[in-house]
């Protein structure tokens, strides 16, 4: 039903989390999907086994994949996590984050600038945009103008097909 409200040609994708990962790989492979798999949401290969992340990617049958050295992945993980920190550290107001079709984050940055410009606030930010999730520092210190800003922006992803995350907070 979600997939018929795609507009056509939009590129999607799937993850499942523990036992639902592989059911939720075939659906989505089946209905033409991407699908992501990996030990960031299934540690095991089966009942009792624990998995690595080249069996979980094999099993998947995947046509392509992208994996970084041990090194290049852990600095690309500490590099996103001290943006959060750097962004504390200089005052932002929120961490948000908004998943929109991979189709849309062009889109929806484009049309965030555009918000946060006629509400005064300033945002930056960073996210993994594979999957369409985009995360937002908000420099905005008056509650009430955070608050009237935040819905715009939230109504703009969602209207995007989009929804509001929370994996940031």
């Amino acid at each position: 039903a979600l997939r018929a409200a795609l507009p056509p040609g939009a590129h999607w994708g799937a993850f499942g989390i523990s036992r639902a990962e592989f059911p939720m790989v075939a659906q989505a492979a089946i209905l033409g999907g991407n699908v992501r798999v990996g030990l960031e949401d299934n540690l095991y290969l089966a009942a009792g086994r624990l998995a690595t992340n080249a069996e979980l990617v094999e099993k998947a049958e995947a046509l392509d994949v992208y994996i970084l050295s041990p090194s290049a992945g852990l600095q690309l993980i500490e590099a996103r996590e001290r943006v959060f920190w750097v962004a504390k550290a200089s005052g932002a107001n929120e961490i948000i984050d908004v998943v929109v079709p991979r189709s849309s984050v062009s889109s929806f940055l484009n049309g965030a600038d555009v918000i946060a410009e006629r509400h005064g606030a300033f945002i930056s930010g960073c996210g993994h945009v594979g999957d369409g999730n985009v995360h937002l520092s908000v420099f905005l210190p008056d509650d009430e103008k955070r608050k009237v800003f935040l819905h715009e922006l939230f109504s703009f992803g969602i209207d995007l097909g989009g929804l509001i995350s929370g994996e940031h907070g």
